[in-house]
């Protein structure tokens, strides 16, 4: 099993030899090791993690720890070694007298020394005797059956562990022994049996029926795959490779093909037939920068903790869930817990409370009474035309909400100036850390966004309009099928337009226009190389119109009142009102509809409350992970399109995340930084090794800025989309503006 090796030792300066900071194999936190002589102790080795991934903190923790022993060392109260190697280490002595002795084989003494040294140390060397239990005792049989060993072999590591045991057993450090594995049960690694025909993955009818009655009544296409998988996660809790291998027999497509698709999104559990399901509830702890700086990383720990021996809870850690206005928020099955703690997480595990919450908002009829759907029926009916509405929507100065900030009536024109068919989506993937505006506005006014919707395919004529709504937004999914059920009946929808919706599955990705194109078609989300861009070349090859939800949701206010009404609302030169997510260490966080071109200052005071008690302004995200970082003396500049780029930084989909004096902006960064290595799709280099280079780089003590600076350019200039080429944005802008701060 080879020898227990280091990953990094380091010398604490200033101190003694014997004081070191390790990393290994083991574990992902810096452990301190310390060794020194006791007169009435001997030489004793004391072990400690530091419980941090963080190089500084860690050499902070160990010049604390070694202090702090000093002073026990004077006072005569020093700590006593209860690690495993302190008793593995005092069995290899008493053996050592046995041999002297003539009581113990001098060979046996050798081949037990070997176990000892060679294999149970580098497994157990760091837990205290207390921590060894059956679960550590089982992983380390597993790792022997894995590395071959027989029968017998096994059993002598367990006799060798229970005798150590034993001595801290005598010693009365353990109270008692744990359990040990069942010796009658142990197996070992068997060699799969070669069978050279038939070819492939062999079909089983069971799966195969199971299959098509969970479909049953759902048209066979292509693009519909990734709907399919989510049927299959949503009844089996994983996607077990012989289902997988049964729909995609079913629907005649490679097995590879189906296996790629489910294997890219993050929602589907796709195992192996021999490997048991997930348990019954899954918690998804948010790890993103709100909720971290919230604590959400301290929830997770004591979580997986808790739950870390359980077979009917799992626990993961999770990006953006939308809910960074209540941070820390988590999910247990589709259930939303805001302002999450130990206990309301307990409550909903112990009640099973796994279904999505549904807020109603405005009802169709209350909308209708408002003067809802006139616009849509002016347009069906010939009295306002194409053109007149276009003219509109560009004199009020509307751009796409969702980061881009294109003119939405140009875009219109262009799709308008290609041949038909058409197609249009709606990209609700509302994936960047820090935004919730479009699942507010989802919430509070469904219809309302319908209606602009309605609007915009009308005036591009596409008769198929298909809604990609992340999939992290069980109720609203379930609300927008609820009502587009009244839609219909009410014939409210000309009657040959179709709307589909689609349910994205964990891919940040997919908020690229093209790479949800994709997703949309059933394939990974991989975005496309342009051009041609999507208004030529766009959904199963046709011109498509791609909007985000917030933009259509002022298609109708701005057409009923006019372009004035809304070019009227911005400020500092800029048009219409803007809608940012504010979250973070502010007073009052949530959407604010503010006019465009509003300061930080402006946002942080007059809408927000200012900044929460104890906590002093120190930098904000402007626009989400990718939009970069500005410190709290550039709180003075406009929020909006074009007017942040040349410091950096862009507003995109208005996600401003506010952190304070007492928040480590390298903390920031790399949690940033961890979230982009995470949802790299992997089709370029530049982004796929860069993000990964990036974090390892970041993790040290000491960053390397020009290596850095180095790293940013390349990813910015080689990356095919918006993801790695913004990528870097935060470590840039912290090096820039927050460089002394930085080690």
């Amino acid at each position: 099993m080879g020898k227990f090796a280091y990953k990094e030792v380091l010398q604490v300066k200033g101190y003694p030899s014997s004081l070191k900071l390790v990393k290994h194999g083991k574990s992902r936190f810096y452990w301190v090791h310390f060794s020194t002589y006791i007169p009435t102790k001997g030489t004793i080795k004391i072990r400690k993690s530091t419980k941090t991934e963080n190089q500084s903190k860690a050499m902070r923790f160990a010049r604390d720890f070694y202090e702090d022993l000093i002073v026990k060392k004077k006072m005569g109260d020093f700590p006593t070694d209860y690690t495993f190697a302190r008793f593995s280490n005092k069995l290899i002595h008493v053996n050592d007298q046995r041999v002297k002795n003539n009581d113990y084989s001098l060979s046996q003494f050798n081949n037990d020394k070997y176990r000892i040294e060679n294999d149970l140390l580098p497994y157990f060397a760091e837990l205290e005797v207390s921590d060894v239990n059956f679960l550590t005792i089982s992983n380390f049989v597993n790792l022997l059956v894995d590395k071959g060993f027989k029968i017998n072999s096994q059993k002598k590591y367990l006799t060798l562990i229970r005798k150590i045991l034993n001595i801290a057993l005598d010693e009365n450090v353990i109270k008692e022994l744990p359990k040990f594995p069942d010796t009658t049960n142990l197996r070992v690694k068997t060699k799969k049996q070669y069978v050279p025909y038939p070819k492939g993955r062999t079909l089983d009818q069971k799966s195969t029926d199971e299959i098509k009655t969970l479909i049953n009544g759902t048209p066979i296409k292509r693009d519909l795959l990734i709907e399919y998988l989510h049927l299959i996660q949503d009844k089996y809790r994983c996607i077990k490779k012989s289902h997988l291998a049964a729909l995609s027999d079913i629907m005649k497509i490679p097995f590879a093909e189906a296996f790629e698709v489910a294997s890219f999104y993050a929602h589907f559990d796709v195992l192996d037939d021999n490997e048991p399901a997930p348990p019954e509830i899954t918690i998804k702890m948010c790890d993103s920068l709100t909720c971290e700086l919230k604590g959400s990383d301290i929830l997770l720990n004591d979580l997986q903790k808790k739950y870390h021996n359980s077979d009917k809870v799992r626990v993961l850690r999770a990006p953006c869930m939308g809910l960074c206005d209540v941070a820390p928020a988590c999910e247990i099955g589709h259930n939303h817990i805001k302002n999450c703690s130990m206990e309301s997480i307990e409550n909903a595990v112990k009640k099973k409370d796994t279904h999505p919450q549904i807020v109603n908002g405005i009802s169709l009829d209350k909308y209708i009474k408002d003067g809802g759907y006139q616009i849509l029926k002016k347009c069906y009916q010939g009295k306002l035309s194409v053109d007149s509405v276009i003219n509109i929507l560009q004199e009020a100065g509307l751009k796409g909400m969702g980061g881009a900030g294109f003119p939405s009536g140009q875009k219109w024109k262009f799709v308008r100036m290609e041949p038909g068919p058409r197609l249009m989506t709606i990209n609700g993937d509302e994936g960047e850390p820090g935004t919730f505006k479009d699942k507010l506005y989802l919430e509070q006014n469904l219809h309302k966004f319908f209606e602009g919707m309605l609007i915009a395919a009308w005036a591009v004529e596409a008769k198929d309009v298909y809604i990609y709504l992340r999939d992290e937004y069980p109720g609203i999914r379930k609300k927008i099928i609820r009502e587009l059920d009244i839609l219909k009946k009410k014939n409210i929808i000309d009657r040959e337009t179709v709307i589909h919706l689609r349910r994205g599955a964990g891919a940040y990705i997919c908020g690229e226009e093209s790479a949800m194109i994709e997703s949309i078609e059933g394939k990974r989300g991989l975005p496309r190389h342009k051009p041609p861009f999507i208004s030529k070349v766009g959904l199963f090859g046709k011109p498509t119109l791609n909007h985000n939800i917030e933009t259509v949701f002022w298609v109708r206010d701005i057409i009923e009142n006019g372009a004035k009404w809304y070019s009227d609302q911005g400020t500092n030169d800029r048009l219409g009102p803007h809608s940012y997510s504010v979250s973070g260490r502010v007073k009052n966080p949530g959407v604010k509809l503010a006019p465009a071109g509003i300061t930080m200052n402006q946002l942080l005071n007059d809408y927000c409350g200012g900044m929460q008690e104890g906590h002093k302004f120190y930098g904000y995200l402007p626009g989400g992970a990718s939009g970069g970082l500005l410190p709290s003396s550039m709180a003075d500049i406009p929020l909006d399109f074009g007017t942040l780029e040349e410091h950096g930084c862009f507003i995109g989909s208005g996600a401003v995340v506010v952190f304070s004096d007492k928040d480590d902006i390298t903390k920031v960064v790399l949690n940033l930084l961890k979230f982009f290595e995470d949802e790299s799709c992997g089709q370029c280099t530049p982004c796929r090794v860069g993000t990964e280079k990036a974090v390892k780089l970041l993790e040290k003590n000491n960053w390397d800025k020009k290596l850095l600076n180095e790293l940013v350019d390349m990813m910015g200039d080689a990356s095919i989309c918006g993801l790695g080429q913004a990528a870097g944005n935060p470590i840039r802008c912290a090096l820039k503006y927050f460089g002394n701060d930085i080690a």
